[in-house]
Order: structure tokens, then sequence, then C-alpha cells
């Protein structure tokens, strides 16, 4: 997920989350989890589910660049 409205739309009412949550009460999934490319986004899913697992994208050639930047 990346906006705010891919989180109201999953999340919503008639939400895919409905459908997550009954496959995983009947047997059909064992851990419910999601990706993001947004930090915002992915905080605001924690605080309103508590997933089994969670994917973010990391750059590791911008990780390091701003590791050595604050040395």
């Amino acid at each position: 997920m990346t906006t705010k409205e891919d989180l109201e739309t999953a999340m919503g009412p008639n939400g895919a989350i409905k459908t997550f949550e009954d496959a995983k009460k009947n047997g059909l999934v064992r851990y419910l989890g999601f990706s993001a490319h947004s930090a915002e986004i992915a905080v605001q899913l924690m605080d309103i589910f508590d997933f089994d697992s969670v994917l973010f994208p990391i750059n590791w050639v911008c990780y390091f660049k701003a590791a050595l930047d604050h040395k």
C-alpha cells in the first residue's frame, strides 16, 4: 500500500481485511501481512490491525549513503 486511499479501501467496512480475517478464522491462511511503500501508511496499518508480517522495501544504496552522511 502506498496511499491513504489504498488504506481506506483495504481496511474499510467492505474492504479486503474482512475477507482476510474470515480466511484466517476458517483456517485457510495462517498469517496475515501487508507490504507498503510508505512509512506513514505502514505505521497507520499497524495501528489499525495486529498483522503477523510487514514487508517494506529497503534500498541499501540509500541506506549506506545516509549512514555515511551522518558520520
